[in-house]
């Protein structure tokens, strides 16, 4: 008999229909191992030697019905019914019946037949999404079809020097607490000068003490640097303009800092490309010193995958309009020699978060401070078309455009508006900013640690979460 544990996960995914097979019994055969307490270690996906069938032969000889539907000549999916066939055996296992096992699901799964389920998944993304390969969906979509799965995620932050050490930990010990230390996503850590190995041993000290007190779930800490090219001005840019434009701006938030800059052109257009973060489909950017304040108590990457989703956030804001005036032209002259990118998803973005009234720009970005993004996105051909017309338009540098503006334009844009989320039930604390859910149900079910009349979510002296709500609720 199936526990009532193990039948409420398989309904939940026998709902989501779009999961091919080889996720059923993926998912199936770890809730029913991990209910049984059974070593999931050569049990998730085993492949079949010489003399073991193939999971279309094992259907088969189960159900002839499916041979033989396939043999009359009424053009049925072949692919459709195998899946049909599959969940009419899970059908029975959540129902208890005592003939049908997950012994008979096992041993069956092999590397071609992921591969070829992938390859379907990618293609009705295609199609859901009406885009062809080369767009930067098509680009995202070849990571969302691990849909079932276990992302290739990490946790980002970037840690400035080696005074950040207190900052680090509390960070790390806020995230592990509230949604990591479950799930064991390895933490990467890049920085612009080189940590000392005390720095790099505390961290994983933290990690592990950490890990060993919950659940003993091992969470590794990789640490490396932004490459030095990176922390120079480019050739296309006049240092003394710079240097002008930094006086100019001594009033601005950052506006007066080099550095900043540096680091803002890093994470617009370099960071997911770094030899670290390549592998990765997708990183939770925190910044050093962020809190974690209330619990995330599913895998919030597993979820973004598995509802193809791109880019989440946890607060809109506004930029200081000194920082970015003549962005919008720079991002029209884009929009005007690339329509082709532009309009791929005219009507179906978030344009309207950007702009407002036709012509008129609204200054809104995305806070990086707590962001969950695809780094294919970054990736992507028209993404990095897009960051290199904006980085030789030379605003990062003469002005202060922020990586948050940047790619804040990009994701309201070019992808549609399906595909952005706001993490509305994650708090946080940062020294600049407070969000706390004020829906009471929210704040008890994710056991938050924060005020609630401290939250700044919408206010619109600082924010733009009101003009994203109305933006987002006519898609």
């Amino acid at each position: 008999m199936i526990p009532q544990r193990a039948k409420g996960y398989l309904r939940y995914v026998h709902r989501h229909r779009v999961a091919r097979y080889v996720v059923y019994i993926v998912l199936a055969v770890t809730v029913w191992y991990s209910v049984t307490q059974t070593n999931l270690t050569d049990k998730l996906v085993v492949i079949t030697g010489p003399g073991v069938d193939s999971l279309s032969d094992t259907i088969r000889s189960n159900y002839p019905s499916v041979d033989l539907e396939e043999e009359s000549g009424e053009g049925q999916d072949i692919d459709r019914l195998l899946q049909d066939s599959l969940e009419l055996q899970l059908d029975k296992l959540i129902s208890g019946d005592q003939n049908v096992t997950l012994d008979q699901l096992n041993n069956v799964v092999t590397e071609e037949e992921i591969a070829n389920m992938k390859k379907l998944n990618y293609k009705h993304l295609l199609n859901k999404f009406r885009c062809n390969e080369k767009s930067t969906v098509g680009y995202i979509s070849h990571s969302l079809a691990n849909e079932g799965l276990r992302p290739k995620a990490c946790i980002y932050t970037f840690i400035k020097s080696n005074s950040q050490l207190r900052r680090i930990l509390r960070t790390v010990e806020s995230v592990q607490k509230n949604f990591n230390h479950a799930y064991g996503y390895p933490w990467v850590f890049i920085s612009a000068e080189k940590l000392s190995e005390a720095f790099k041993a505390t961290v994983q000290e933290k990690l592990t003490e950490f890990s060993d007190q919950i659940d003993g779930i091992n969470t590794e800490a990789i640490f490396g640097l932004v490459p030095d090219e990176i922390m120079e001005y480019p050739a296309f840019i006049d240092s003394t303009l710079a240097s002008n434009a930094r006086i100019d701006l001594f009033d601005v938030p950052h506006g007066d800092e080099q550095y900043y800059r540096f680091i803002a052109r890093f994470h617009a257009g370099f960071v997911a490309n770094h030899t670290l973060l390549k592998d990765y489909d997708w990183f939770l950017r925190v910044d050093a010193g962020l809190k974690m304040t209330c619990m995330t108590d599913y895998d919030i990457f597993r979820w973004m995958q598995d509802n193809s989703m791109a880019f989440a956030f946890g607060l809109s804001l506004r930029e200081d309009r000194r920082s970015d005036s003549s962005f919008y032209k720079a991002f029209q002259q884009f929009t005007e020699k690339n329509s082709e990118i532009y309009k791929a998803f005219e009507n179906r973005n978030m344009a309207g978060y950007l702009i407002e009234g036709g012509n008129s720009f609204t200054h809104c970005s995305y806070s990086t401070e707590l962001q969950i993004m695809n780094l294919n996105f970054l990736r992507s051909p028209g993404y990095q078309k897009y960051f290199k017309h904006i980085d030789e338009v030379g605003g990062i540098f003469y002005e202060r455009w922020s990586d948050s503006l940047i790619i804040g334009a990009a994701v309201s844009t070019l992808i549609p508006a399906s595909m952005t989320h706001h993490l509305s039930h994650m708090g946080f604390q940062t020294k600049q900013h407070i969000k706390c859910p004020k829906d009471n149900n929210v704040w008890m079910e994710c056991q938050c640690n924060c005020d609630q009349g401290s939250d700044m979510t919408t206010d619109e002296s600082i924010t733009c979460m009101n003009k994203y709500n109305y933006v987002y609720t006519f898609h």
